[in-house]
């Protein structure tokens, strides 16, 4: 839910780098807590699905970037390595970029 998403959301940011410089870090934590609270304080969401959300959070990012660094092997992991797009696929190599050959 809610939580779910923003504790996910987190560890993507957290992952990608965006959250180096230490203001940055600790204004998306107090809009995270924030968030958190309200979600709670509003009373739609049992506490069960609070703790759960913190569990799932943690894990499935853990699980999906141990299976993307190829950290663990098997059918998961080559398929979501497979679907993985990295900046590195991406570069265009032109024959006339090597100026070391030209006279």
């Amino acid at each position: 839910g809610h939580v779910g998403c923003t504790l996910i959301c987190m560890a993507v940011l957290h992952r990608n780098g965006f959250m180096r410089k230490r203001v940055a870090s600790v204004m998306v934590w107090a809009i995270a807590i924030v968030g958190i609270y309200f979600t709670i304080s509003c009373r739609s969401h049992y506490s069960v699905d609070v703790m759960l959300a913190f569990y799932f959070g943690y894990f499935l990012p853990e699980w999906y970037y141990s299976r993307s660094d190829g950290r663990i092997d098997g059918k998961a992991s080559r398929w979501i390595r497979w679907l993985e797009v990295r900046p590195e696929d991406l570069e265009v190599h032109h024959p006339y970029d090597d100026q070391s050959n030209v006279k």
